[in-house]
């Protein structure tokens, strides 16, 4: 009986003490450790994100330098092919000394001995320059005439006359220059033929005829 009345009495206590160690463990402050490691967890959470996102970034930058490499190797090729373009080479001839001081008209003047010939583009068995390359040339035709004779001249590309040169003196031995820049296609031909017949070229120690050509610009 009297175990039935402790019974009674307890319930009710432990009850009571449940409800609150309840309260009280709600009402607990939270632990000062937990609060650090959630902190800590947030702040590496964001610092993953900041890499990823900094990641992100590095890559695009190293895309667009790849692509400013690539910029600048293509522009290089470019550039040096625009001054291989533009180069110019070294075409030029000088040829003296006829092979026929009496030529007939419309014969062609052979220079025969050649003094320079950097392209060869000059044949001192023909007379004829051969364009190697296209471009701007400069020629000079130079001339002397016996006294009292006259040489009448002209320079020839492709059948058409540049320029036509002439020379005359009763009594002193004359000289004559005659030059012609003209445009030449590769291949193009050039030479000096006699105007008309019975004209004497003069050389001696003191006087030569010589004719010569250069490429000005490509």
């Amino acid at each position: 009986m009297i175990g039935m009345n402790f019974r009674k009495v307890l319930l009710p206590i432990l009850a009571i003490i449940s409800l609150h160690c309840k309260c009280t463990v709600l009402t607990e402050p939270r632990c000062p450790r937990f609060e650090f490691e959630e902190r800590l967890l947030e702040k590496l959470i964001r610092l993953e994100v900041a890499m990823e996102q900094m990641k992100d970034q590095t890559s695009a930058t190293g895309n667009r330098l790849e692509h400013c490499m690539n910029e600048v190797d293509r522009l290089t090729l470019d550039l040096n092919h625009t001054k291989e373009q533009l180069r110019v080479p070294t075409i030029l001839f000088k040829a003296t000394k006829v092979s026929n001081k009496i030529p007939n008209q419309g014969q062609i003047i052979v220079f025969k001995e050649t003094l320079s010939n950097f392209g060869n583009g000059y044949d001192s068995n023909t007379g004829i320059f051969d364009a190697p390359v296209s471009g701007s040339y400069l020629f000079t035709v130079h001339l002397c005439s016996e006294p009292g004779g006259y040489i009448v001249s002209n320079l020839v590309n492709d059948g058409k006359t540049q320029t036509t040169d002439s020379n005359y003196d009763k009594e002193g031995k004359v000289c004559n220059t005659s030059e012609a820049i003209v445009y030449l296609e590769v291949s193009s031909k050039v030479w000096v033929e006699m105007f008309a017949a019975g004209n004497k070229i003069r050389e001696d120690g003191h006087r030569f005829s010589y004719f010569s050509g250069v490429l000005l610009h490509r």
